[in-house]
């Protein structure tokens, strides 16, 4: 991936839905956007990817498996056969 093209990437994710155009207006805020931007966009970033983590291991469920399958099971077939 071309680097403008990171970087048009980056600041989509930092701007939101907002955008920035009261941004442009206010020096500071402007200044602050730029620092701390892209940092507030990667701690998002990975709190969604934790979120999917989480939503992924709940949708698993318990392991269902047969009750002839348990290792005890298993053990008493082969000393019998």
């Amino acid at each position: 991936m071309a680097i403008d093209h990171a970087h048009e990437q980056n600041n989509k994710l930092v701007k939101g839905k907002g955008g920035v155009i009261v941004l442009t207006e206010n020096a500071s805020q402007l200044l602050r956007w730029m620092v701390c931007g892209p940092e507030m966009a990667r701690v998002v970033h990975e709190f969604e990817i934790s979120q999917e983590r989480i939503k992924q291991e709940q949708t698993k469920g318990p392991d269902i498996i047969h009750h002839e399958q348990v290792k005890n099971k298993q053990n008493s077939f082969v000393k019998q056969v």
